[in-house]
């Protein structure tokens, strides 16, 4: 997998990027980055995500198993993880990046500029079985001027019509493939306080088939 940044030296540019996989492993680090959220599904209708805290065993940087209010997984069936790192003028063009397996993995990139450079990554929340056709973000605490961003993966084909941006945001990334989609919403925030759940537009799909992340990127 590789994936392409274009570096200045005038800005102080994070580089975000969102993995995401079916049906396989996804790592919980990788060199050079550092993971600001994460969610594992083993089923579809599983409650809660799987956090990297809910790991009870590993194997290098993959967890082979998860454990959360007495539910036990391994994490395979839908996961994402949001990896992160401040973009310095000797890095490379091109960030390649190797994750062993045939399973079908797909990744969205974005940045956002003028972070906290001590502390990017705010609060962060996720959801994975919301029961709605459309897919519902769960609500996350931003200051003012921060940037909201919401990652869905869906463990399904999609249009961009199926998932529309919920209400104040906009598309900041898409990707679909055979029986996979990706999408990527964003907003500046224009006050302290909670989101508040935050639906999509359009007809969305079948339920409980998505794993979604609610982050806030603190601004400097």
């Amino acid at each position: 997998m590789s994936v392409h940044a274009t570096n200045s030296t005038s800005l102080s540019y994070l580089f975000l990027l969102i993995i995401s996989r079916t049906d396989g492993l996804l790592p919980l680090r990788i060199s050079g980055w550092k993971r600001g959220a994460e969610c594992f599904k083993t089923k579809n209708r599983q409650d809660n995500c799987m956090r990297a805290a809910h790991c009870i065993e590993r194997d290098g940087p993959y967890c082979l198993k998860f454990r959360r209010d007495g539910e036990v997984g391994n994490g395979r069936d839908l996961a994402t993880v949001l990896f992160y790192r401040h973009l310095k003028a000797d890095d490379p063009g091109c960030f390649t990046i190797d994750i062993p397996g045939g399973t079908t993995t797909w990744a969205i990139a974005t940045v956002v500029t003028g972070v906290n450079k001590n502390k990017p990554i705010g609060r962060v929340s996720g959801t994975s079985c919301d029961t709605e056709w459309q897919s519902a973000f769960p609500s996350v605490y931003g200051d003012k001027d921060d940037v909201l961003l919401l990652s869905q993966c869906f463990d399904d084909t999609a249009l961009k019509s199926h998932f529309r941006p919920p209400d104040s945001t906009e598309l900041l990334g898409f990707t679909k493939s055979v029986d996979e989609a990706g999408f990527l919403f964003g907003k500046k925030l224009d006050k302290d306080g909670q989101t508040g759940e935050l639906i999509t537009g359009g007809p969305g799909g079948p339920k409980c088939k998505d794993a979604m992340l609610s982050v806030v990127v603190n601004r400097a």
